[in-house]
């Protein structure tokens, strides 16, 4: 049996999750403990309890009570749990409009969200002409690349985009990637005023996209976007094919209450 990777510490990293996980699933079912009665119910000698218990304070994943010493959970577990139920939410409530957009437009729908300095795939309907496309559902892209992910690089702040320009290696996936700082701010502003972006053969050779943003609460939080052999994508289609799309997003956007004023 091949040996586990261990940090330069000599720990084992998935071990200390995994008392982790134990600290934070006992803290879920009392309404708190001390470090010696978390030690004892699970097992840990405690001096490892108070060093995770420390930690996980530090990170505000559990909160010291001041006085006793206690522990309860945190609130920042409210905060992570509330952005996973509000995804969970856009995909929800995004899936029949994705569907249908699919449906009429013949082009596969994606819906997709901002991870750091990524995008997100949250579902994908496959369309009728053409389902080799390189974006799945739980994969990821740059932001700069494809048309949801330049959707939701326009709507970051100027200063978050400058970070993203000078710290994230602009990938340069085919001859029509736009893949300079400046060619991406002419294309955040473009994006910004027609409201929609359409990304010809930037990820693979031969496929053309339109996103368009999603709103949640008046923000832009996720993006959906179609995408098909750009054959399809003609000016005869294109108007046709970028109407459903803006009306797809807005219809999501409405949904959730989300469409700016």
């Amino acid at each position: 049996m091949a040996a586990q990777k261990r940090t330069g510490s000599g720990r084992n990293p998935v071990l200390v999750l995994e008392k982790v996980d134990a600290i934070l699933s006992y803290l879920q079912d009392v309404d708190s403990a001390g470090p010696t009665e978390v030690s004892q119910s699970i097992g840990l000698n405690k001096s490892t309890t108070f060093r995770l218990l420390s930690a996980l304070d530090h990170m505000g994943l559990v909160d010291r009570e001041e006085g006793t010493g206690r522990y309860r959970l945190g609130m920042r577990l409210l905060l992570l749990g509330s952005i996973v139920e509000e995804r969970l939410d856009l995909r929800t409530y995004a899936q029949p409009h994705l569907e249908q957009l699919a449906r009429e437009t013949g082009q596969t729908s994606f819906l997709c969200v901002r991870q750091d300095d990524s995008t997100l795939c949250l579902s994908r309907v496959s369309g009728l002409h053409v389902n080799v496309l390189e974006l799945q559902p739980g994969g990821t892209l740059p932001l700069h690349l494809g048309a949801a992910g330049r959707v939701l690089l326009a709507s970051m702040t100027d200063d978050e985009i400058e970070a993203y320009l000078q710290n994230v290696p602009l990938t340069k996936k085919t001859e029509h990637t736009l893949h300079t700082p400046e060619a991406l701010k002419e294309d955040v502003e473009r994006t910004r005023r027609q409201g929609y972006t359409i990304s010809w053969e930037d990820v693979t050779p031969g496929i053309c996209a339109i996103g368009a943003p999603i709103y949640v609460n008046g923000k832009v939080e996720g993006a959906i976007s179609i995408a098909g052999l750009t054959s399809f994508f003609a000016d005869d289609q294109l108007p046709r094919l970028k109407e459903k799309e803006l009306e797809t997003a807005a219809r999501i956007s409405r949904r959730l209450l989300g469409a700016p004023r």
